[in-house]
């Protein structure tokens, strides 16, 4: 987030913006303390791997993918109207703020024409709104909603994008593959995206973010694709498998 600031200090709220010394020593000794670690996705796991002061953490971490809850967010697959041939419909959803990489969306549909795409924001603003307020005729916002409308809301776009610097691991991922969205999303948010369905960003930029948005708005039939086999690989992530994950979890040895 240092890096982060230096560059775009404008969309941070406050500062200071690092977590607190006590909280990670807390952490730290939680994790001396335990017999295992479990985490949500291998960039969370190499990161209490890299950062925790008792090096000896990294025997005990195992990774345990989340789940979506598939009442909400199953059904039948998703069958779009193929003769749409209006603008991209992009989402972001979740805390509107700069871990989650909301000023490198702005500042990428900033200069993307209307004609092209459009971007629906929803989630709790966490960035100054005189600064969010620059972007706000480019984008359509929306507070945070209960869990119950996100299925709609995600049934009328065609890509989830979600350029987080960090997560355990994004269940908003999963929802919207089980809603049939195509992804763009970094490495960092947690396990989900697939070359079959939507783009893993190779660095966390304007650049790299604004070619994986330009790919899809140039290519629909690539597009199309991704968004026909999210459902399908959404369900690697159901809540039954995350309850045998867990068995098998607890049937290995520690």
């Amino acid at each position: 987030m240092d890096e982060v600031y230096e560059e775009y200090p404008e969309f941070f709220s406050s500062t200071p913006y690092q977590i607190p010394a006590d909280r990670i020593e807390r952490d730290d000794e939680e994790y001396s303390l335990a017999d295992v670690i479990v985490t949500g996705s291998p960039f969370a796991a190499d990161s209490v791997r890299r950062h925790a002061s008792d090096r000896s953490v990294g025997d005990r971490l195992r990774v345990l993918n989340y789940c979506f809850d598939d009442r909400l967010f199953g059904g039948p697959n998703r069958v779009d109207d193929e003769s749409y041939s209006g603008p991209v419909r992009f989402l972001f959803l979740g805390q509107v703020g700069v871990r989650k990489g909301i000023h490198l969306i702005l500042k990428v549909f900033e200069k993307i024409p209307r004609e092209l795409a459009s971007l629906q924001i929803v989630g709790d603003l966490l960035v100054p709104r005189a600064v969010f307020s620059r972007y706000s005729e480019r984008v359509s916002y929306q507070p945070t909603v209960p869990r119950a409308d996100v299925p709609s809301i995600m049934r009328n776009a065609d890509v989830l994008i979600f350029p987080s610097y960090f997560e355990g691991s994004a269940i908003v991922l999963y929802e919207a593959m089980a809603s049939g969205l195509a992804l763009i999303q970094s490495k960092n948010a947690g396990v989900a995206v697939t070359p079959e369905t939507g783009i893993l960003l190779p660095e966390l930029t304007e650049e790299a973010l604004q070619r994986a948005v330009m790919q899809l708005i140039s290519d629909r039939e690539r597009l199309s694709a991704f968004k026909a086999n999210a459902q399908q690989e959404a369900q690697k992530y159901t809540f039954a498998r995350y309850q045998s994950s867990i068995e098998s979890l607890l049937a290995s040895p520690f």
